[in-house]
């Protein structure tokens, strides 16, 4: 389970020896979750929100990305695409992400490139991420991989945003606002 709370995503992961138990806890959660979907939305059909009771990453696995700077190296994370939010994490049951990005609409200067941009690192099976804010170079270990990561992408970046999505990318962007004016406080003046 993965939820935001204060612009941070944050996981729960739920353990149990025997099946029925997992399922049980799964179908009281989205129980509880069509509840409150019925409270806020008193006169739409239970039908409306079964996309949005629960629904799978759209693409995980291991990549190898790079910092900001170029002379950064590239570093083993655990990836997992939801939906507009590409989140990385050092182990795939990392309760918080290391990182989020928002991943917007090619209209808006996002996209998803095989190879890196030129002077950069490569390594193996490179691609970039491009943000209006920064390109994020990744690399997977064989070249099929990195293409499912590229047309994952590539297939978010294409869709039109919706206004939950300008609200999602607010939420991440402010995050990261607050992080770096909190961070400017122990820079010299």
């Amino acid at each position: 389970m993965s939820y935001m709370k204060d612009g941070s995503t944050r996981h729960l992961f739920v353990y149990a020896s025997d099946g029925k138990t997992i399922v049980d806890w799964y179908m009281s959660i989205r129980s509880a979750k069509l509840h409150l979907f019925q409270v806020a939305f008193p006169g739409a059909n239970e039908t409306d929100f079964s996309t949005r009771l629960s629904r799978d990453f759209l693409k995980e696995g291991f990549l190898y990305k790079t910092g900001p700077r170029s002379s950064d190296g590239f570093r083993k994370r655990w990836f997992s695409l939801d939906d507009r939010k590409l989140m990385y994490m050092e182990n795939p049951l990392d309760a918080f992400p290391r990182g989020e990005v928002f991943v917007g609409y090619k209209g808006d200067n996002y996209r998803a490139l095989q190879g890196v941009p030129l002077g950069c690192k490569d390594q193996g099976y490179s691609f970039t991420l491009r943000t209006p804010d920064r390109p994020f170079l990744l690399s997977a270990d064989h070249p099929y991989e990195r293409d499912e990561w590229i047309e994952a992408l590539s297939i978010v970046i294409s869709r039109p945003m919706t206004p939950q999505d300008t609200y999602l990318a607010s939420l991440l962007v402010s995050k990261k606002a607050t992080v770096t004016s909190r961070l400017s406080i122990f820079r010299p003046s």
